[in-house]
């Protein structure tokens, strides 16, 4: 691992996006956003025309709002920019006025630049401005907002593709019931919309007992392209032990776009 690499996990949920980073020195650091890829906070007072004092938790160091869009949520003042942030005094400097008889204390504000919520999570703990250029970075995303919809079955259309045989594995599971006493057994239905199988096979050691035919495969590859679904995932018997075949399998996905 490079000591000058920052090393990022993000993780977006339908309401906040979580960050935990490893910056080059070693410290661990952890910052949330909303994951509509804004900072909230309220206005205290207002000191200015184009100053006003915010109560924020960010824990900025340094002045990266610059060119910020400041929207006012419970105001009907138009959105505004950010000229500078003293994060010592909390005081944001705006680029235009705010007319004098405008009631803003305690009002809600909301900054962004626009970007998405991992990026400005990792300005936040790299502390980029708009203008400059990350720092070396290694960001992980995990996405509960794409593990929802693909729970809610609200995401695109996905194929699974098994070994020959375990087709129905997923929907048979453990023979577990969530009322045992239940005469009508109600389960949820599989993720994966439609599910193929491949014949190939893999003992417990991942040796090949069965290549897989790459002819046969492309012609699962056609249908699941007719049925217009460009989600696939492939989870093929004692892959653990021994990947060719699934990579076998994934070439013909990629070549097949």
């Amino acid at each position: 691992m490079s000591s000058k690499k920052t090393y990022l996990n993000i993780d977006t949920g339908g309401t906040f996006t979580d960050c935990i980073a490893k910056r080059p020195d070693g410290s661990i650091v952890k910052k949330k956003v909303l994951s509509n890829s804004s900072l909230r906070s309220s206005i205290i007072r207002q000191i200015s025309p184009t100053k006003i004092l915010i109560s924020t938790s960010w824990d900025i160091q340094s002045d990266i709002l610059k060119d910020y869009t400041l929207q006012f949520l419970n105001s009907k003042l138009p959105a505004n920019k950010v000229q500078e942030f003293n994060s010592s005094t909390r005081e944001l400097s705006l680029k235009t006025a705010i007319p004098n008889n405008a009631d803003i204390d305690n009002c809600i504000v909301e900054i962004s630049a626009g970007e998405e919520a991992p990026v400005l999570c990792a300005r936040l703990i790299t502390e980029t401005p708009l203008n400059e250029k990350f720092p070396d970075l290694e960001i992980r995303l995990g996405s509960t907002k794409g593990t929802n919809a693909l729970l809610e079955h609200k995401g695109a259309p996905s194929a699974l593709l098994v070994t020959k045989g375990f087709r129905d594995l997923l929907a048979i599971g453990t023979q577990q019931r969530p009322d045992i006493f239940a005469r009508e057994v109600i389960k949820p239905p599989p993720l994966a919309d439609h599910i193929f199988e491949v014949n190939e096979r893999l003992n417990s050691q991942g040796e090949v007992l069965q290549s897989p035919d790459p002819v046969e495969i492309k012609l699962i590859l056609k249908k699941i392209k007719e049925l217009e679904i460009s989600t696939v995932g492939v989870a093929l018997m004692h892959s653990w032990a021994n990947p060719s075949h699934e990579k076998i399998v994934e070439s013909l996905l990629l070549e097949n776009g």
